[in-house]
C-alpha cells in the first residue's frame, strides 16, 4: 500500500516537473517570437527610414549592442509586467495602480519625452530606475547617443535590474500563493 502511494507521488512529481519545464519552455518561445518580430520590424523600419534619410546605427557593434538592448528591455517590460499584473493578488481594482503604473513607466523609459529634454532631476530620477532600460537605452544606442564605455555600462545596467526584477518577482510570487485561495471545483 506504501509502495502504491510512492509510486502516485513519483508520477505526481513527474508530471509537476514536466508541466513546470513546459511553461518554461513556452514562455521563452513566446519571448523570442516577439524579439523575432521586433527584430524584423526594426529592420523593416530601418529600410524605411533610410530611404526617408534615417540613418543606420554608426557601426556593427553598435547595430549589435541595439539588438543586445532591444532583447534586454523586453526582458524588463515581462518582469515589469508580471509585477504589475501580481498587484491582483492585493488590489481588487487595478485600474488606478495600472494607470500610475503606465504614467510613471512612459515618463521616466523616455517613451514621450527624450529624457535628454526632461529637467536634471527627472534624469537623475530615471537613471536610479529601470524604466529607462525600456526605451531611452535601446534608442540611444541606436542614433549614438550612447558610445564607447557607456553602451556597455547601459547594458550592464539593463542585466542588473533584469536579475533584482527576477528576484523581487520571485519574493512576490511566493507571497502571492500564500495569499492565494481557490475553491470549487
Amino acid at each position: 500500500m506504501i509502495a502504491g502511494y510512492r509510486r502516485l507521488a513519483a508520477v505526481a512529481l513527474q508530471e509537476l516537473l514536466v508541466y513546470r519545464v513546459a511553461v518554461l519552455i513556452w514562455v521563452v518561445w513566446s519571448l523570442l517570437q516577439i524579439y523575432l518580430l521586433s527584430v524584423f520590424w526594426t529592420a523593416v523600419y530601418g529600410g524605411v527610414g533610410a530611404v526617408a534619410g534615417v540613418k543606420p546605427p554608426v557601426s556593427i557593434a553598435m547595430a549589435g549592442a541595439y539588438l543586445v538592448s532591444l532583447l534586454l528591455s523586453y526582458s524588463l517590460h515581462f518582469l515589469l509586467m508580471a509585477l504589475l499584473a501580481c498587484t491582483a493578488f492585493w488590489f481588487t481594482e487595478l485600474q488606478g495602480v495600472s494607470a500610475v503604473f503606465w504614467l510613471v513607466l512612459s515618463l521616466l523609459s523616455g517613451a514621450v519625452v527624450p529624457l535628454w529634454f526632461l529637467p536634471p532631476f527627472f534624469q537623475q530620477l530615471s537613471s536610479w530606475l529601470p524604466f529607462q532600460g525600456l526605451v531611452y537605452v535601446p534608442v540611444a544606442i541606436y542614433i549614438g547617443r550612447l558610445a564607447g564605455g557607456a553602451v556597455w555600462l547601459a547594458l550592464l545596467q539593463q542585466v542588473i535590474w533584469i536579475g533584482v526584477l527576477s528576484a523581487v518577482l520571485a519574493l512576490v510570487w511566493r507571497a502571492a500563493l500564500r495569499r492565494l485561495v481557490v475553491q470549487g471545483g
